[in-house]
């Protein structure tokens, strides 16, 4: 089994990079968590860089983390555009087989 994890610092990232934040080299299930520490900043997730999965994760609540079971290999995360408080970060783990 292959497993890789990161965190994102989400400070500067309103808009999706050219280059996905975590590509995990093989195929597996995403789980992303939102660890923003302002209630409002809510994460967005894209599987090409582009277009939002029509997913919002809102920190500190039960919509905070979500498993897409998908097999994907690349990932892209942005947040709200907007000014917000203490830490912007999101976690994301990749698990395959």
């Amino acid at each position: 089994m292959s497993f890789r994890a990161r965190i994102i610092d989400l400070t500067s990232q309103d808009t999706y990079p050219t280059l996905p934040q975590l590509d995990g080299g093989f195929e597996g299930q995403f789980t992303v968590i939102n660890l923003c520490s302002d209630t409002t900043a809510y994460v967005y997730v894209s599987f090409d860089g582009k277009v939002d999965n029509e997913v919002q994760l809102r920190p500190n609540s039960p919509s905070a983390a979500l498993a897409f079971s998908a097999k994907r290999r690349k990932i892209w995360i942005r947040r709200e555009s907007g000014s917000f408080t203490g830490d912007l970060e999101a976690q994301v783990l990749l698990e395959g087989t």
